[in-house]
């Protein structure tokens, strides 16, 4: 839901902890992806488009990091 409020406003920058804390919490990349995706239809591309780099940029570090 933070992470829903947050795209939702533009904050992308405390997605950058946010997202790990709902991994933390159970939430899968395929959960919050699709999370981004769907909000970007009522929140617009930019806003969206903001929080997926967020996503990428989070998840690929943490594929590095398992390297």
């Amino acid at each position: 839901m933070t992470i829903a409020g947050l795209l939702s406003a533009g904050q992308s920058q405390p997605l950058n902890w946010h997202i790990p804390d709902g991994v933390e919490n159970g939430l899968t990349q395929a959960e919050i992806t699709k999370s981004v995706t769907h909000r970007a239809f009522y929140t617009g591309w930019p806003k969206a488009v903001s929080a997926m780099n967020v996503t990428k940029r989070i998840f690929d570090a943490d594929k590095e990091e398992a390297r």
